[in-house]
């Protein structure tokens, strides 16, 4: 299973301003099930959901009522994310270790 760990995150809103960012995102991969999960104000915020199609992910928050999409794209993942009336765009850096 692939870990990538210390990974830059950054969720932007949807007018492109940031909403949260942070070096110490992880990111595993096991088989088909993509988990990301990373620390926020609130606490700590885990997403998993299987791989839809080749390299793209629907994810929904075990901790809060978000639901996001991720799509590898080389060594980033990028997507969208829905919390409530707010949404955006987000992306993870990932980092080999």
């Amino acid at each position: 299973m692939p870990v990538w760990s210390a990974c830059r995150l950054v969720l932007l809103s949807q007018d492109g301003s940031p909403v949260f960012e942070c070096d110490d995102g992880e990111v595993r991969l096991d088989g088909t099930v993509l988990l990301v999960s990373y620390f926020d104000d609130q606490g700590p915020v885990v997403l998993a959901g299987p791989e839809e199609s080749d390299g793209h992910f629907r994810l929904v928050a075990r901790s809060r009522p978000r639901t996001a999409t991720l799509s590898r794209a080389g060594d980033r993942l990028e997507g969208d994310w829905v919390e409530g009336d707010e949404r955006g765009t987000w992306w993870i850096a990932l980092r080999n270790d």
